[in-house]
């Protein structure tokens, strides 16, 4: 059997979560994704971005555990596609596969997702400082867009007097 990688940056870095969703995988450890961005947009995403780097995991998984995770990220509902990427951890280049959400506007994620997120960053030793900053990103695109709609709404109220 071929191994198959699995890239995660979201809520499957918790690994009780992972282990839950899939009971083959094994942990390999941490990386850095270069050239993508964290974003939210309800749950997490990562963003092509020009010097840009996000943190990882990487999890050995089955085909079992992929055909499971492709159930749980949306794929055929086409919430989440998968993409390979390249990726370096202890100096060797490896693939491996991750999701990407399809759409959707940037929006702060759910509280429990959050908490499960930061739990995983945590327990991996991973820089929280990436998911604050892609939450603060999320609160400022959705301030910034209910300012927007109350301001034209305001607009067409005058315009109507």
């Amino acid at each position: 059997m071929e191994k198959k990688y699995y890239i995660a940056y979201g809520s499957n870095t918790y690994a009780e979560q992972m282990k839950r969703r899939c009971p083959d995988s094994r942990l390999i450890g941490t990386a850095m994704l270069e050239g993508f961005e964290l974003e939210f947009r309800g749950a997490a995403t990562v963003v092509p971005k020009h010097g840009a780097q996000t943190p990882v995991l990487l999890w050995e998984i089955s085909e079992l555990d992929e055909i499971r995770l492709d159930v749980c990220e949306g794929v055929h509902n086409r919430v989440y596609h998968k993409e390979t990427q390249e990726i370096k951890i202890d100096g060797k280049k490896v693939f491996g596969m991750m999701y990407v959400k399809n759409d959707g506007q940037i929006s702060p994620p759910k509280d429990g997702y959050a908490k499960r997120m930061f739990q995983g960053y945590e327990q991996n030793g991973m820089d929280v400082q990436y998911i604050h900053n892609a939450i603060l990103k999320s609160f400022h695109v959705q301030m910034d867009s209910e300012k927007e709609e109350q301001e034209e709404s305001e607009s067409m109220n005058f315009s109507q007097n």
